[in-house]
């Protein structure tokens, strides 16, 4: 088994602000370009996964975006959607 050693000044972080976040999924197009990934085709996911797709993380997609539909009397319909970004976090720096 081999082990790989990552310099702390090549890591990168992402820093998200999500409550500007409106789930437009943008971030999700735009790593799989960085990434040179192709898009995949996607079906409605099914009960429980609402607006969420593709269904999770793995070696051709990044990130995923998450919805969850919450209570709020205050809001129109008496629901709030918050989308929540889920990610490999694996970005680094490489130096070309």
């Amino acid at each position: 088994m081999s082990q790989t050693t990552v310099n702390a000044a090549d890591s990168m972080a992402t820093l998200i602000d999500t409550t500007r976040c409106v789930g437009c999924r943008s971030c999700q197009v735009t790593c799989k370009q960085w990434n040179g990934l192709q898009g995949q085709k996607t079906q409605a996911p099914g009960e429980g996964l609402g607006l969420q797709s593709p269904r999770a993380l793995d070696s051709e997609t990044f990130v995923v975006l998450t919805y969850a539909e919450l209570a709020d009397p205050q809001a129109p319909g008496g629901l709030r959607y918050v989308a929540t970004k889920r990610q490999c976090m694996h970005c680094r720096l490489v130096a070309t």
